[in-house]
Parts: C-alpha cells; structure tokens; sequence
C-alpha cells in the first residue's frame, strides 16, 4: 500500500513537469517579425482593435515557440536532412 502511495505521489510530481514551455527567445523573435509584418496602425483609434492584433501575434508566437521547440517537432530539420 505504501509503495503505491509513493508511486502516485511521484506521478502527480511529476506531470506537473511534463508540460511542455516555449522557446522564450524564439517567440520574442516570432512575436517582432509577426509585428513588423502588419502595416502601419491609423493615427487615433475609434475601437481597440489594434490590442486585438498585437493580442493575436502574441498568441500566434506562443504557440509556434511551443511546436518549433518541441523535441518532437517535424518542422525544424537539421542541416543533415536537407
């Protein structure tokens, strides 16, 4: 019974681990090319829509950070691969 309490104990440990993070300088990178693609933003602003788009890039550059620096991505390919 012991041994199972302590097996369960270091799972819970454990996936709270596994979550996968992104590559901080990769997504700053994505999310500044992501902002350096969209054109240039009206003087005044009527609604908030332009929070919405740097909203939307920041989303975009997380979630392609989290993929790109996955180890089991299939989008980087090594130089060897080529």
């Amino acid at each position: 019974m012991k041994k199972l309490l302590v097996l369960t104990m270091l799972l819970i440990c454990c996936s709270c681990s596994l979550e996968p993070q992104p590559d901080q300088k990769l997504r700053r990178e994505i999310f500044m090319q992501c902002l350096e693609k969209i054109p240039k933003g009206p003087e005044t602003v009527k609604y908030n829509d332009w929070q919405e788009v740097i909203n939307e890039c920041g989303k975009q550059a997380y979630y392609i950070s989290l993929r790109l620096s996955s180890p089991k991505s299939n989008l980087i390919q090594s130089p060897e691969g080529k």
